[in-house]
């Protein structure tokens, strides 16, 4: 039944995206994380994953293109942004120089692209207070799946895939893994917070269900049991508290999640504990510095030596190959070498040095979370390969890009609540 409906939702979207691609955005960001569920579920030997992974750029690049009246380089990012797309696609040429891999090949291109595309997709079809609710309301639609199924998992002990760290057995719900689950969790909080910042009276009933909403998104990603998911959560709370100048939240939230500890008979302490046990064992000297991370240290070091016997050329500019390295700074070197590393680097820095420019002009909430989904991406960079993730590409630069082009007469009548 759920390939049924993902199949329908592709085919929708594609549609959608073609004929009225504002709709088809806000279609695809509800209908996603469905989407995502079936991913080792083939329809008509079509996986849904890869389809809409394919189309939705390539249907939506060039209407941005010549849909900007002042032309695609007049939006936050653009430049920098298409610096490193070029040194991927140097990267995925030397893919099939060496190695022939045309569908790796592909799949890289398309990742890619998505990743390109997310930079202004944002600002070219969500720039107006109008059109920016309409994008929260959707993302708000689009995390009742995963919550929903992350809290019905967590009730029933169900699994459909049984992921485990440190003997802890993660709640992932129908995704690959917990990445899924907490990329969703935080995206539902961006349009949370959001939303209750734009368009909730102080008083209002709605607030307090999307709060109990957010508590709700915060259980699913803490039973996903990741470590870059607690950093996250700890860095968006002094994030959103400092900026915001609502340091009662600074307070607040150690209580309740104190009591929430004593209530489960300090439950949550121990998985804690238990979760950052081997990063605890190196600092006390008793575990290799290299286990942590999940022992992602060993592969680090794999792929550091391979790369470093590569000639020069393949140093440069890719050495034919897109390794799971399990961090972005030597995945992106490896594949795209030292001219697409030094793009990345020059991208980020880009982006986070605008965004440090604007919240210093103005700490709006649209500004804050932009730092915070910055910083987020910069944690994921560490252990994870953000920049070929599709739909984690579309909400990180989307807001980000947001946040550089501001969204017109949002602030305005923010001022006047």
């Amino acid at each position: 039944m759920l390939l049924f409906i993902a199949a329908a939702a592709t085919a929708i979207s594609i549609l959608l995206l073609l004929f009225s691609p504002a709709n088809g955005v806000l279609f695809t960001f509800a209908f996603k994380p469905v989407i995502d569920a079936t991913w080792d579920k083939y329809f008509m030997g079509i996986n849904c994953l890869k389809l809409i992974g394919a189309a939705f750029p390539v249907l939506i690049l060039p209407r941005i293109m010549f849909s900007q009246e002042k032309g695609l380089f007049s939006l936050p990012l653009s430049g920098v942004g298409t610096l490193f797309f070029f040194s991927n696609l140097i990267g995925i040429l030397f893919i099939l120089v060496y190695s022939a891999n045309y569908s790796n090949a592909a799949e890289l291109f398309f990742r890619s692209l998505n990743a390109y595309v997310a930079i202004f997709l944002f600002s070219s079809f969500f720039c107006d207070r109008e059109s920016f609710k309409k994008l929260l309301i959707f993302l708000l639609i689009a995390g009742l799946f995963p919550v929903g199924v992350g809290i019905f998992q967590a009730l029933t002990g169900k699994l459909w895939q049984h992921r485990q760290t440190v003997g802890l057995i993660r709640n992932v719900g129908l995704y690959h893994d917990s990445f899924n689950i907490r990329a969703y969790g935080y995206q539902t909080i961006s349009a949370i917070l959001l939303y209750i910042s734009y368009y909730c009276s102080d008083k209002s009933f709605k607030k307090i269900l999307l709060y109990v909403y957010a508590g709700l998104c915060s259980f699913m990603i803490f039973k996903g049991y990741s470590k870059a998911g607690v950093t996250i959560f700890v860095i968006w709370i002094l994030c959103w508290s400092t900026f915001n100048k609502k340091i009662l939240w600074l307070l607040l939230i150690p209580i309740i999640i104190l009591g929430i500890n004593f209530a489960t008979d300090n439950k949550l302490v121990d998985d804690m504990e238990t979760l950052f046990s081997k990063e605890i064992g190196v600092y006390s000297g008793v575990e290799n510095e290299r286990k942590i991370f999940s022992g992602r240290g060993f592969v680090w070091e794999s792929i550091w030596e391979s790369w470093k016997k590569k000639d020069i050329l393949k140093k440069m500019l890719g050495a034919g190959r897109n390794p799971g390295a399990h961090n972005e700074y030597l995945r992106i070197l490896y594949v795209n070498g030292i001219f697409g590393l030094a793009a990345f680097i020059i991208f980020l820095f880009r982006a986070g040095s605008q965004l440090l420019s604007h919240i210093k002009e103005r700490a709006s909430p649209l500004r804050v979370m932009g730092i915070m989904i910055f910083l987020m991406y910069f944690v994921d960079t560490i252990g994870l390969h953000p920049s070929i993730y599709p739909a984690y590409n579309w909400y990180v630069w989307g807001f980000i890009g947001l946040a550089l082009s501001g969204v017109e007469g949002l602030e305005e009548e923010n001022d006047q609540k």
